[in-house]
């Protein structure tokens, strides 16, 4: 059952992954360019909707479903699931989005409108099934509208919440009571301006689509969209004869979502925002997940060398035995983890440190936590709700949250970007880590005391970049945050501290001493009745009845 939920996993993040609708195969040295493409709001703007039953194999053969009842999933070993989350106002009682806002300087919260749904005539549609927790799917986001922003070009936005879902179940039978478990979950919002053209959406392929490799997961994904259309026209989305352009965010407005889902989230997050606030309310076995943030601007690389050209160290990389994700002739690693990274470093030097464009993005999505560092893993465990947020600029960043660095007593986290933005200007970084208080007492082994701590930023040389920062402690949640610095491949370093608790010993109270007793004198007196006689001795003594005393 484990081995099951890991492949799933991992076909979960290789076929529904952060590159735009990418498949995944082995690089070819003997093309004339090669090409890498590392940018944002690639998957939850372009990914279709689909349902697929697997056979349970390590190179899963997927067949679309109609339906949960339909053959391919009764025959299946487990479903995966592509959908982008209806509003809440439209049918759907769960897993589904609830609102969608803005909110200006003074804190005054504009509320979105729904519109339609984009991509409406999506080759796939499903019905909801909340036993399953099996979300109402139908187009792939949609077009809300948000009126009276002061300074905003356009009233329209493009906002979607993707999900990435998986349920295991015996092979041969159809679902019961087996529930969709979240194995990738993106939200995004961009402002929009509908362009009219020669455009075309992207439509889900199974594994009868014959892959380049000759693997049978290969040529599972998405077809239909020219990665050279969207960065031309800045598509955050396709629709058949439409582009739904980006635009710029009116400056000075926080952004924000508020999604039900019907099964608690856990772990980590990562966003392309700034200066994030959460709010998370349970109820009904699932969370109403709240968050709102500044934009932020990111930089992206969308490049082809020819291959006579690459260097050695990237022509080693890409000779190695093993599949890379890849979309229209470009190698697509995504913008976090190793591959990410490691790909980003070997191909800067060739583009000259520069990036090819910075846009705004406002988005967050759940992290990979595979491989992360004991001590975060076991205190993140240990929570049963969302852990941290962790944001940057950078282009690419490191997989899952920081990484606790027990020689320094820091919590490490790697960014690399291009020192140059696309103008030839210095590139600025941004950092923020929203971390749950309990999480990081965990780690540390801290008391219930206040929190302090500092944060520096640590470039290749070991010396300390300058940047702006600021820690407070808050409902739970422990808020850090730098700008300012400058890349090309730093290390944002975090170090917590606490004051020893001052225990307050209350001063004992004396122990009253005994009292000696006061000494008690007694008299003797002598009684008689006749010729007896009788000797009394007392405090007050007094003779016997019929005596006398003498």
């Amino acid at each position: 059952m484990k081995k099951l939920l890991t492949a799933l996993l991992a076909f979960s993040f290789i076929l529904g992954g952060i590159s735009t609708i990418n498949a995944a195969v082995r690089a070819n040295l003997n093309n004339p360019e090669q090409g890498i493409n590392i940018s944002e709001g690639d998957t939850f703007g372009h990914q279709p909707p689909a349902l697929f039953g697997l056979d349970g194999a390590a190179d899963p053969t997927a067949i679309f479903c109609k339906t949960l009842k339909d053959k391919p999933c009764i025959e299946a070993k487990s479903l995966n699931l592509w959908s982008q989350l209806s509003p809440c106002t439209v049918g759907a009682t769960t897993n589904c989005i609830d609102s969608f806002y803005a909110e200006d300087e003074a804190g005054k919260r504009i509320q979105g409108e729904f519109v339609r749904y984009a991509n409406e005539d999506s080759k796939w549609s499903f019905d909801e099934s909340p036993s399953n927790n099996f979300p109402k799917t139908k187009g792939m986001g949609g077009v809300w509208k948000l009126s009276g922003l002061s300074g905003a070009t356009t009233d329209l936005y493009y906002v979607s919440t993707y999900v990435n879902m998986f349920a295991e179940k015996v092979a041969g039978t159809e679902i019961t009571s087996e529930q969709f478990g979240v194995g990738q979950f993106e939200s995004g919002i961009s402002p929009i301006k509908e362009l009219s053209g020669q455009y075309s959406s992207s439509v889900a392929l199974d594994s009868s689509n014959k892959s380049s490799d000759g693997s049978k997961s290969g040529g599972v994904g998405a077809s239909g969209v020219s990665v050279d259309v969207i960065e031309r026209d800045n598509c955050v989305m396709l629709e058949m004869g439409k582009c739904l352009q980006r635009q710029d965010f009116p400056a000075n407005y926080r952004f924000g979502l508020t999604i039900k889902v019907g099964k608690k989230l856990s772990g980590w997050f990562h966003g392309r925002i700034y200066r994030p606030v959460l709010s998370i309310t349970p109820g009904s076995g699932g969370q109403l997940i709240q968050i709102d943030a500044l934009p932020v601007l990111v930089p992206s690389v969308l490049k082809k060398i020819p291959t006579s050209e690459i260097s050695q160290e990237l022509r080693s990389y890409l000779a190695q035995d093993r599949q890379y994700s890849e979309g229209s002739g470009y190698l697509m690693p995504g913008s976090s983890g190793k591959d990410a990274i490691d790909q980003a470093a070997l191909w800067l030097p060739l583009i000259k440190d520069t990036a090819t464009k910075s846009m705004q993005y406002w988005s967050f999505r759940m992290l990979n936590t595979w491989g992360e560092s004991q001590d975060v893993q076991r205190c993140s465990n240990g929570s049963a709700d969302i852990s941290g947020i962790v944001t940057t600029n950078a282009l690419a960043y490191s997989a899952g949250p920081p990484e606790y660095n027990k020689n320094e007593g820091s919590l490490d986290y790697k960014v690399l970007a291009p020192h140059y933005t696309s103008k030839g200007d210095l590139a600025v970084g941004t950092y923020d880590l929203l971390l749950k208080s309990e999480v990081a007492r965990c780690i540390y082994g801290f008391s219930k005391a206040p929190i302090s701590g500092s944060i520096s930023i640590v470039n290749e040389s070991g010396q300390s970049n300058v940047a702006t920062t600021v820690i407070n402690e808050k409902n739970g949640w422990l808020y850090m945050s730098a700008n300012g610095f400058s890349y090309s491949s730093p290390t944002v370093k975090i170090k917590l501290s606490q004051e020893a608790e001052v225990v307050v010993i209350p001063t004992p109270t004396p122990t009253p001493s005994a009292s000696a007793k006061p000494v008690v004198k007694t008299v003797t007196i002598t009684c008689i009745k006749g010729k007896t006689s009788k000797k009394v001795t007392a405090v007050n003594p007094k003779c016997p009845s019929g005596y006398k005393k003498k």
